[in-house]
């Protein structure tokens, strides 16, 4: 940002540690000879932008630059230098260096305590500040560009910013924001060649942590300020954004617990799994959670949230993430349920529009799929349920691409964009339904078309069996507990369970032309009723059925939606096609999901709160979104490989290692056998898909990155099947003696699917059969 739209802000006030904000100033905590000052003194702000000297090192006290200047210095280089060990020494060792005041500014994690203090040292005699991190940021920007501070107490700020004021304009704009104020140089360069994405040597990149700062302390100020930060937004990559999602939902979250310094303990959930249970019943279990307030249905999500499987002893991270991805699979994505469908063979999901018209608690259901999303996003899990980028974008209130305000004004004409949409999420009506109509008269269909649009024909229809959720179940140890946990895993070789768009028949362009809908009558209690055969808007259910196991879904069968909002009896000619084909665009991409997706808003919203989606709909675009929720469906065995760790005696050119990359490159080959690829991610991560970012952004204990690794299982005997400490995404592999050994292991310990592990099963000479 410009000098003068960072300097009209920054000031300095010690009036202690809740140190109110001066004119839009800094606060900050003061200990030292600040609070002794009665008139503000105005110094030169200094900050090292490269942070090449080691705080306390002899370069550091040697450097010049710092005499008789502010200097700004972070928590991160104190605590990264050799030479000082707290906050308190490091004052001291600038004071040596000839600084006349320290501000340092905190950019550790959102969860360490913000503290300060001597440590026994002795105290300054310079004044010395601790201010946020979001200030910091600010700050930084303002040394870099030469800028001065006023430094004193808050009546002798406040008086002397006042009285810079009431000078002339330039000078008021101009407390380092001149050329005689400004380092020669070091503005202009850092305004035409800022440094690249991301910067290395700590836990975080440092302008990752400027770029989220910036974000929240200048988005609303100047326009030049909001210019030059979206340049430096830009250059983040999809996985810092996560990280600056998660960290800033901490931050939240954290300050809304009200944890008395840290000493209260985090709220509880708590949910109890079971893999056993039918997708009817996995839905039933989540409603109970939501009714009951429990689990899923917590009030706060975001302290502890623990999952434990009946009959399993494990717990950890990864219980969590399988739990997240069974939840996904079996109770949302399951086409029984109507809750999700697919028009692009199971790669994306939007919410069912058949939903209002045939579930009676169909809000509660879209609930507890966006507390599920929010979970998700909180936990850094990468979670096996890809919604549409459209979805997304609708979910976090991105401004919509097309229709709304355009459908209304051009109801003559179908828009490129409105093509581009539909040919986007459903390639086959687009080719087979709407880019014929739109191209040859009516007539030469043959019948008539009702003026339609079909709600599904698979509300019943199971997956198939390559769509079978099972995978691998082996001995497993979780979070070091030892016992064994199973996990389930969707199939890399999909086809779609939904209803796909079928070419211009009469079959399937048609239905009972005579029908009239009717209003959906109630459910009786043991009764499986019907829609008719075409319905209207009006009909949807309420949906604020609230209990469980819930009421039954009314059977969708060859039910068909009114466009025209009428009876249904209305038919396409070609004087109204252009009408038709408008109609059945925004009834797919908007009217036909907008309710589900105002309740998935709903249940997202208790883990992701409006200030912080505003925030987000600055920083990710909706198909970042979807990456982050879903991460890659493809598996690049290449990136597996190059960002894997070997411990206890493994390396990568050794016979053992050679023989597990040989297997995975062989099931890779093999398209019967590419769905191993996800069962073994899944089996030893608790997730089956990689994360955005590839797999050097592998998620592993409380969220926290860890590598793919491979140990050797010294405890195992050759005989033994592969262990997987699934927190830390570790497989133990047992010393197989030849390649036939290691492959068939593998293989036989994904093969286990839901049954629970047999050590003995996997012994010579008593292998179980696939």
């Amino acid at each position: 940002p410009s000098s003068s739209s960072v300097a009209s802000r920054v000031g300095l006030s010690g009036d202690g540690a809740d140190g109110g904000v001066v004119g839009g100033g800094v606060a900050g905590a003061a200990v030292g000879a600040a609070a002794a000052t009665t008139s503000a003194r105005r110094l030169r702000l200094f900050f090292d932008v490269e942070g090449s000297a080691d705080i306390g090192s002899e370069e550091y006290i040697n450097d010049r630059r710092k005499v008789g200047r502010a200097v700004l210095m972070s928590r991160r280089s104190i605590r990264q230098s050799a030479r000082v060990q707290n906050w308190a020494q490091a004052i001291a060792a600038a004071q040596e260096a000839g600084a006349a005041a320290v501000v340092v500014f905190n950019n550790l994690d959102a969860m360490e305590p913000f503290r300060m203090g001597l440590f026994g040292e002795l105290a300054p005699s310079i004044p010395a500040f601790m201010v946020s991190g979001a200030d910091g940021a600010a700050l930084s920007v303002a040394g870099a560009l030469g800028c001065d501070v006023l430094l004193g107490d808050r009546s002798a700020v406040e008086a002397a910013r006042l009285s810079l004021q009431g000078g002339s304009g330039a000078e008021s704009e101009s407390i380092g924001g001149s050329s005689s104020s400004r380092s020669s140089g070091v503005g202009e360069d850092l305004r035409s060649a800022p440094p690249p994405w991301p910067l290395t040597g700590a836990r975080l990149p440092a302008d990752v942590a400027q770029a989220w700062s910036l974000l929240e302390a200048m988005s609303l100020h100047e326009e030049e300020a909001q210019v030059e930060l979206q340049a430096l937004l830009n250059r983040m990559t999809v996985p810092e954004k996560r990280v600056w999602l998660t960290r800033r939902l901490v931050r939240h979250h954290r300050s809304q617990q009200d944890l008395d310094g840290g000493f209260s303990e985090l709220p509880l959930a708590f949910v109890e799994g079971d893999r056993s249970l039918s997708p009817a019943e996995q839905i039933a279990a989540i409603r109970q959670q939501l009714v009951e307030g429990i689990g899923l249905g917590s009030e706060d999500l975001c302290g502890e949230f623990e999952v434990r499987f009946k009959d399993e002893h494990g717990v950890g991270s990864a219980v969590l993430r399988e739990w997240i991805d069974l939840a996904a699979g079996e109770a949302f994505l399951h086409p029984s349920n109507r809750l999700l469908r697919s028009y692009d063979r199971r790669q994306t999901f939007w919410p069912d529009p058949a939903a209002p018209f045939c579930n009676p608690q169909w809000q509660l259901d879209y609930e507890a799929l966006g507390r599920l999303l929010g979970l998700a996003l909180w936990q850094s899990c990468t979670l096996d349920l890809p919604l549409h980028p459209r979805v997304c974008a609708l979910l976090l209130g991105f401004p919509r691409l097309e229709g709304g305000e355009e459908t209304a004004a051009s109801d003559s004409a179908f828009s490129a964009a409105k093509a581009v949409a539909l040919e986007e999420f459903d390639e086959d009506l687009y080719r087979t339904k709407v880019k014929w109509l739109l191209a040859n008269p009516v007539a030469e269909l043959g019948f008539d078309m009702p003026f339609t649009d079909p709600l599904g024909r698979t509300d019943e229809q199971p997956p198939s069996p390559s769509q079978d959720r099972s995978v691998a179940s082996g001995s497993r140890s979780v979070e070091a507990t030892g016992s064994s946990a199973s996990s389930s895993s969707s199939s890399s070789t999909c086809s779609s369970s939904a209803a796909e768009p079928e070419p211009l028949t009469e079959a399937a362009s048609s239905s009972s032309s005579v029908a009239t809908a009717a209003a959906v009558p109630a459910v009786p209690s043991g009764a499986v009723l019907s829609l008719p055969a075409v319905v209207r808007l009006s009909d949807r259910l309420p949906g604020t059925e609230r209990s469980f196991p819930g009421k039954v879904l009314l059977q969708v069968g060859t039910s068909e939606v009114a466009l025209d909002g009428a009876d249904g009896e209305l038919q396409v000619t070609d004087d109204n096609k252009l009408e038709f084909v408008n109609a059945l665009t925004e009834w797919r991409t908007h009217g036909g999901i907008e309710l589900q997706v105002q309740a998935m808003a709903k249940g997202l919203r208790t883990v992701v709160p409006e200030a912080v989606l505003t925030e987000l709909r600055g920083l990710l675009q909706p198909a970042e979104v979807a990456q982050l929720l879903s991460g890659m469906g493809e598996i690049c065995v290449d990136d597996w490989e190059r960002h894997t760790a070997y411990t206890h005696g493994l390396y990568h050119e050794g016979d053992l290692v050679t023989w597990f990359w040989r297997t995975v490159r062989e099931w890779a080959s093999s398209p019967e056998e590419q769905v191993r690829l996800q069962q073994l991610l899944q089996f030893v991560t608790g997730s089956a898909r990689v994360p955005v970012g590839g797999f050097a952004e592998l998620v592993g204990f409380n969220g926290a990155k860890h590598p793919f690794t491979l140990s050797k299982g010294t405890h195992l005997t050759p005989q033994s099947l592969p262990m997987a400490h699934a927190c830390i995404c570790t497989l133990d592999l047992p010393p197989y003696e030849d390649f036939e050994t290691c492959r068939a292991k593998l293989t036989q310990m994904l093969a286990f699917g839901r049954s629970h592990f047999d050590e003995a099963a996997g012994r010579r000479g008593e292998d179980t059969t696939e």
